[in-house]
């Protein structure tokens, strides 16, 4: 039981629970490599807009299925999101078609992330002690693959995955009348699912909730030669919860969430020496996590100044209550 290595009492821990997933402060979730359900390369796309119009933007982007992610931000643009259509072709009419003619928005700044160096589901909350971890890490009772299949997914999979993707939680029997299938097979698909690795069960909670003020997303640019090294400063920093390698001035887009601007990975000598000057940056206020479920601010400030100097440009918001 979790109980157990955190030295809880379990009633104490299933009440708590209960209470965090009631109130929506904690969601379980299943993720999933992007390449399998969609082609090609996805895109993160900056987009400027009219004056007092990026909410509204915001919002229209948040409402497709082919963006993982949407943020009010300040600094490099107004609103920033990631963007992956089924097909290529797909993909290409959104960023060239559809995205422009979004009422509200007036430029847009495509970079395509060539390779994910770190994701969303390897960020873990420094709380719990190295023997506590390992504790719970040894009550997974399923064993993960180490190299996941890369064949396409089956029309079944897909739909499961589809289902799972925003409640984890999901009862056998439920998920079995959500597909039409019988609940034996459901199992089976699951469990396939799971040993194979290419479905993760992670918890998402609003870094917010948990003391982190600050989220941000940075276009980061260094000079030739320490592409590496800054690499793995980055992703070795524990603020760091996305990091990507990008075809654009900017070699890698980086996300974050920090208690305060002092802890930002620019403030660490390692990252200064390598990336160029970055601009100011603040608090993300996010419409669409990459669950595709995320929680929209009730209201929102104007964002900030737009900014386009600089190699470590800011993908940060104006917070919203």
């Amino acid at each position: 039981m979790a109980c157990r290595p955190c030295r809880i009492p379990a009633r104490t821990v299933a009440r708590r629970y209960a209470r965090l997933v009631d109130e929506g402060a904690m969601r379980v979730i299943c993720e999933i490599e992007w390449s399998l359900l969609a082609e090609g390369l996805p895109a993160t796309v900056w987009i400027g807009t009219a004056p007092g119009r990026a909410p509204e933007v915001a919002r229209a982007l948040a409402a497709r299925a082919d963006t993982p992610f949407v943020a009010l931000a300040s600094g490099a643009a107004d609103v920033f999101c990631m963007l992956h259509g089924p097909t290529r072709a797909d993909t290409t009419r959104a960023l060239t078609t559809e995205l422009p003619a979004v009422p509200g928005a007036r430029t847009l700044r495509t970079e395509w992330m060539l390779r994910r160096l770190t994701s969303t589901s390897a960020w873990r909350l420094p709380r719990l002690t190295s023997g506590q971890i390992d504790a719970l890490a040894g009550q997974n009772t399923v064993q993960y693959s180490a190299h996941p299949r890369d064949t396409p997914l089956t029309g079944l999979e897909r739909d499961t995955v589809a289902v799972l993707r925003h409640d984890a939680r999901m009862p056998f029997s439920t998920l079995a009348r959500t597909l039409d299938i019988t609940e034996s097979r459901a199992r089976r698909t699951v469990a396939a699912l799971l040993e194979s690795g290419l479905l993760r069960p992670r918890v998402e909670v609003d870094p917010r909730d948990i003391g982190y003020a600050v989220e941000v997303v940075l276009s980061i640019g260094c000079r030739p030669g320490a592409v590496r090294r800054l690499a793995a400063s980055l992703a070795d920093h524990p603020a760091t919860r996305f990091l990507a390698l990008t075809a654009a001035a900017s070699v890698f887009t980086y996300g974050g969430v920090f208690r305060d601007e002092s802890t930002s990975p620019t403030s660490s000598p390692a990252v200064s020496r390598a990336a160029r000057k970055s601009p100011p940056w603040n608090a993300p206020c996010r419409w669409k996590c990459s669950s595709g479920t995320g929680r929209p601010a009730p209201e929102s400030r104007g964002a900030g100044a737009q900014d386009r100097g600089g190699g470590a440009s800011a993908g940060a918001g104006a917070r919203a209550r």
